[in-house]
């Protein structure tokens, strides 16, 4: 069992979603922390701020913090969730690692603006409390991410 999660890069607001309800369905043995950075500061808030939703819909006292740096994120990391799309390999971390990008366990979206705006509204629905997100986080109830982070 692991104390500490890095989740890197948030990638888009589609895969964030995704990888957010998929934390928020992991019933660990003990409280974790989960460490989140991506380069863009307001996706990596905006993420974290519905991870902390989600986790909170499903009664789980996880606490989230957003870092400032891509090396901070990583220091005393257990198990690392790479949303990126960019291997980790050249790290030489010896921490278990998840590809988001060669796990996908939803349908990707079409890249239109459209389609992007779409993700970016819902985020802000379930933000806003507009939208109760119970029926996302019953889809997402036993994603490969799930499955990974109970193996750990």
């Amino acid at each position: 069992m692991f104390e500490r999660l890095a989740v890197i890069g948030f990638g888009d607001f589609a895969s964030a979603s995704y990888v957010a309800a998929s934390i928020a369905n992991f019933y660990g043995d003990r409280e974790i922390e989960i460490y989140a950075w991506d380069e863009n500061k307001e996706r990596c808030d905006a993420m974290c701020r519905v991870l902390r939703i989600f986790l909170r819909t499903k009664q789980i006292r996880y606490r989230v913090f957003s870092i400032e740096s891509r090396e901070a994120v990583l220091t005393g990391a257990q198990g690392l969730v790479n949303c990126s799309g960019f291997p980790m390999g050249g790290l030489n971390l010896e921490i278990p690692i998840f590809d988001v990008m060669s796990n996908l366990w939803w349908e990707p979206m079409p890249r239109e603006k459209a389609t992007l705006d779409a993700e970016k509204f819902q985020v802000l629905r379930w933000i806003n409390k507009e939208e109760y997100p119970s029926v996302f986080l019953h889809e997402n109830r036993a994603s490969p991410l799930v499955q990974w982070l109970n193996d750990l």
